[in-house]
């Protein structure tokens, strides 16, 4: 090696280490921004409901549209980032989940309502195929596993944060300027996403020799991915149920509690108590 090629050799280096550390930073952040964005629904659902007076089975199709939409664009999106380039649609991506929640916050009743969850689903479709295949290409080899961890503890703490976050907005303001405002924050993060993403070549095809290597990989990627697709189903699924279901169990709640504080009151003298409908009531609740 030539002394003239160290610097070139080292400059290499440092534009390596850089864009390592950008596509951590828009994965990781992109993961948080987005399931934030699912997570938050939960914390919209009972809002909605008292706002629009929706029923039980309507607060369960805004759930399973944001969710299927996400799901099942998954793979079209990442189609589509072949074409367009992985920054170009993550931003897209990010600008639409975001635009999503600027759109419900404007929503008058249950059909626009429809309109923007869908919207930000389809939005937060790009970011699983895409956010995590920028951190493998990043962190290639024995460095993977702890790059896609740390990926992964991402999602997590988005997760926590942006639900919390619009928590404590709601103690200061209404639902529409909160979703407005975390929206807003989606667009903004789309602008640094298309900035920031570096941009990696396309990888080169296989060659023979590098296929008859991997003939017995398909089978268990195959098992690998019918795995944890299936985890993930039925762990959405199943808090996907129980956020839809969890305010009948608050009301169911709240009425024993309110009969049984109305049965000691009666019994102190401070109440007049019907027993004949206390009775009806906790045999039908028997």
């Amino acid at each position: 090696m030539s002394v003239a090629s160290r610097p070139a050799l080292e400059v290499q280096a440092l534009a390596a280490k850089r864009d390592e550390r950008r596509a951590a930073g828009i994965a990781c952040g992109t993961h948080a921004l987005h399931d934030g964005y699912t997570d938050l629904i939960l914390v919209m659902l009972p809002i909605w409901q008292r706002e629009f007076g929706l029923g039980y089975a309507e607060l369960g199709l805004l759930r399973g549209l944001f969710a299927g939409t996400m799901a099942t664009f998954q793979i079209p999106s990442a189609l589509l980032a072949e074409r367009v380039g992985t920054a170009a649609m993550l931003a897209l991506g990010t600008a639409l989940a975001g635009a999503g929640y600027c759109l419900a916050g404007a929503s008058a009743g249950l059909p626009l309502l429809v309109v923007a969850l869908f919207v930000g689903g389809l939005g937060a479709s790009t970011q699983h195929p895409l956010a995590s295949t920028l951190m493998a290409r990043a962190f290639a080899g024995e460095r993977s596993m702890k790059a896609i961890g740390t990926y992964n503890f991402a999602g997590d703490i988005g997760k926590m944060t942006v639900p919390a976050a619009a928590s404590l907005l709601l103690v200061m303001m209404s639902w529409r300027p909160v979703l407005a405002l975390l929206g807003a924050v989606g667009l903004v993060a789309a602008v640094a996403i298309f900035v920031l993403t570096p941009r990696y070549p396309l990888e080169p095809a296989s060659q023979p020799a590098e296929q008859d290597a991997v003939s017995d990989a398909p089978a268990a990627s195959h098992r690998f991915a019918v795995s944890t697709s299936s985890s993930s189903v039925v762990g959405n699924a199943g808090q996907s149920a129980f956020a839809v279901s969890a305010p009948v169990g608050a009301t169911v709640i709240r009425v024993d509690a309110m009969e049984e504080s109305c049965q000691i009151a009666g019994n102190n003298g401070y109440l007049p108590v019907n027993r004949s409908h206390h009775r009806t009531i906790s045999g039908r609740r028997g």
